[in-house]
């Protein structure tokens, strides 16, 4: 299948639909800084060629917000889909310009969605989470083709994929456990709630290398993980791990 179709086809399969849900934003230093509910509506069309993208935000003070983000065109999306997890935002540093990241992470009816804010001096503005949960049930069921997970010699044994700019996915392969607070010990370790981990740079800077990572303990047995590599402040490549604990 072309990678451009694939890709569209797990956008499709994983994401479209109705969902409701909260999103919390945090300051650098982890405060909570703004809660407001959300529904954001992907709706595909009877033929499968185009994806509507508006989001209804209700904040506190009881207002809301209607943001339309236009319609998704098959098979173009900006956004990288690895089965039912996927990333999106900004390909490279560049100077004076905001930078931005996004992951997102599909589990039967529910999904999370974590997402980063640089400022033009690529200083951390903020990061934010999303629970989302689906509306309606005319989205197939989360499926991943991963093989089976186990436990080998005392340690714990996962399935790792790769995907590159161009929407190249490699074969599963096997890979061991690593906290996520060893991945880069430079950067920042948040512990966001509801089971969800990220680990990020406080700084970002041009022809540096770096990685924005995300755990999901989705239940006791399942933790699932993106991360996201950056080679001299250019996007490398996108990972999604999945490991079983017994």
């Amino acid at each position: 299948m072309n990678l451009q179709l694939k890709n569209w086809n797990n956008f499709c399969t994983y994401h479209t639909g109705d969902w409701q849900g909260t999103k919390k934003r945090y300051s650098p230093e982890g405060e909570i800084i703004k809660t407001w509910d959300t529904i954001t509506h992907l709706h595909i069309n009877s033929d499968g060629s185009e994806i509507t993208h508006q989001d209804e935000l209700f904040y506190s003070d009881e207002t809301k917000e209607v943001k339309n983000y236009g319609i998704y065109k098959k098979p173009q999306t900006s956004a990288l889909f690895l089965d039912s997890t996927f990333c999106w935002g900004s390909k490279i540093v560049k100077p004076d310009s905001i930078f931005i990241f996004e992951f997102g992470f599909r589990h039967e009816d529910k999904r999370v969605l974590c997402y980063f804010r640089y400022d033009e001096t690529g200083k951390l503005q903020y990061s934010s989470t999303g629970i989302e949960y689906l509306m309606n049930q005319d989205t197939q069921q989360n499926q991943n083709n991963y093989p089976e997970l186990k436990r080998d010699h005392n340690k714990l044994i996962g399935a790792l994929q790769k995907m590159t700019p161009d929407q190249v996915i490699s074969q599963p392969i096997k890979t061991n456990w690593k906290s996520i607070k060893e991945l880069n010990k430079e950067n920042l370790i948040q512990d966001i709630g509801d089971h969800i981990v990220a680990t990020y740079p406080k700084i970002i800077r041009q022809n540096k290398s770096f990685l924005i990572g995300v755990d999901w303990q989705i239940n006791d047995n399942f933790l699932r993980r993106g991360i996201v590599y950056y080679e001299k402040s250019e996007l490398s490549y996108f990972t999604v791990e999945n490991f079983i604990f017994n």
